[in-house]
């Protein structure tokens, strides 16, 4: 089941852009929202664990910090920084995005 929508660019207005259908996805505020995306991070974060690169806050292994859909990506070195986006692009290329 498809959606049809559009972008209401002014509410007082009320100028709408033009109609998409749009085919996938979970409503923004919709009930599997918070669970698809914590499902979806959680295999972000276990492969940046898995990397090994990023920075150890005592004897606690960092490799990146989290805050609501935002993700900063933490290492000691450039290169590290370098393999642990290769690492996002290549865990996104495989969920299809």
């Amino acid at each position: 089941m498809a959606l049809h929508c559009a972008v209401l660019w002014k509410s007082v207005l009320a100028l709408l852009g033009e109609t998409f259908w749009i085919q996938c996805g979970v409503r923004q505020g919709g009930v599997l929202s918070p669970y698809l995306f914590s499902l979806y991070v959680d295999v972000v974060i276990t492969a940046l664990r898995n990397s090994g690169f990023g920075i150890f806050v005592g004897n606690i292994f960092i490799g990146s910090i989290l805050y609501a859909d935002d993700i900063i990506l933490l290492s000691c070195s450039f290169y590290g920084l370098q393999k642990n986006g290769q690492q996002l692009s290549c865990i996104w290329y495989l969920l299809g995005y």
